[in-house]
């Protein structure tokens, strides 16, 4: 199922039947979507300007109870997504925050660049992961590009 959006999302195909079929098994199923599934699903959910409220609540109970087994690729772009899709959902940010935190050193520059600003645009405060994030941009700085520094 998660295949199928990201499909969908990457290529810029609207599809709304997919879409809407992909919803409503996670909203249905949630328990089945693992740490990546649950990643691609609602990155796919927001590229392709889908606010789904159902689906991200479903899905953002499963980030919330499986936040430690996300690799960092995984908890930035479910940050992003949720940020894109203007989902207020504070248990999830908070979750992502611990594990990013954890794991600052193991995120690619980009992956570190879309965390934080999915946190600053979504207006959800994380001092320590700020700080985490500061401290690793400041040791990698040469391993940035420009946007990724100036974003």
């Amino acid at each position: 199922l998660s295949n199928s959006a990201w499909a969908f999302a990457t290529a810029g195909h609207a599809a709304p039947a997919v879409f809407d079929a992909v919803g409503e098994q996670a909203m249905r199923r949630p328990e089945e979507f693992q740490a990546q599934s649950v990643a691609n699903t609602l990155w796919a959910f927001a590229t392709a300007g889908r606010t789904d409220r159902g689906v991200f609540d479903a899905l953002g109970r499963q980030v919330v109870r499986q936040a430690h087994a996300f690799k960092p690729q995984e908890l930035a772009n479910t940050a992003w997504a949720f940020a894109t899709a203007s989902q207020s959902a504070p248990a999830v940010f908070q979750a992502i925050s611990e594990q990013a935190t954890a794991k600052v050193r193991r995120f690619a520059p980009q992956e570190l660049a879309n965390t934080i600003w999915a946190y600053a645009v979504s207006g959800h405060a994380s001092p320590r992961l700020f700080d985490a994030v500061g401290r690793e941009v400041a040791r990698r700085a040469g391993e940035f590009k420009a946007m990724e520094l100036s974003n």
